[in-house]
C-alpha cells in the first residue's frame, strides 16, 4: 500500500498486539496445564486481568487509543493504520464507548475500518470490517470467497 502510494512506512511499537506474557509462543494445552488459573481469568474476558508478564485488555485498549488520539492531533488529513485485530478491536471499543463485555466485535484479516476523531477527539465510526476490496481476489489458482 505504501509503495503504491509512494509513502514512507512509519512503525510505532504501540500498535503491536497484546503482550501475552507467559502465554507467548505456547500452545493452549501447555498454557492450560502450566497456568490454569490465569487461563480461566483470561477466558472470563475480565478487561483488567493482566496475563502474568503481559498486559490486560484494558492496557491494550489504552495503548492503542493513545496512538489514535496522537494521530488525530497530527497534521495528516488521512492515515492508514495497519495493526493487529486485538489492538484495533479494544481500542475502537474504548474510543466508541462500547463496554468490553458487550457482544464481541471482530475484524476479518485484511478488513478496512474507518473512523474519525473530531476536534474534541470524539470518535465516529464510518465503516466497520469491510472486506469488499478483496472480492474476487485470486491466490495460487484458488478463489477467495468472502
Amino acid at each position: 500500500m505504501a509503495e503504491s502510494l509512494g509513502l514512507e512506512i512509519q512503525v510505532d511499537d504501540r500498535l503491536k498486539e497484546i503482550s501475552t506474557g507467559v502465554f507467548e509462543n505456547r500452545l493452549w494445552p501447555e498454557v492450560e496445564a502450566e497456568h490454569p488459573e490465569a487461563v480461566v481469568r483470561w477466558k472470563s474476558g475480565d478487561p483488567d486481568f493482566s496475563i502474568p508478564g503481559g498486559e490486560s485488555r484494558n492496557q491494550l485498549a489504552r495503548r492503542g487509543e493513545e496512538v489514535f488520539r496522537e494521530i488525530a492531533r497530527s497534521n495528516y488529513d488521512r492515515v492508514a493504520v495497519v495493526a493487529h485485530g486485538g489492538l484495533l478491536v479494544y481500542s475502537l471499543k474504548l474510543m466508541l464507548g462500547i463496554p468490553f463485555h458487550e457482544a464481541p466485535l471482530t475484524l476479518e484479516n485484511g478488513s478496512i475500518t474507518q473512523f474519525s476523531l473530531d476536534e474534541r477527539e470524539f470518535a465516529e465510526l464510518a465503516l466497520l470490517d469491510s472486506v469488499d476490496h478483496m472480492s474476487g481476489l485470486q491466490s495460487d489458482g484458488a478463489k477467495i470467497i468472502l
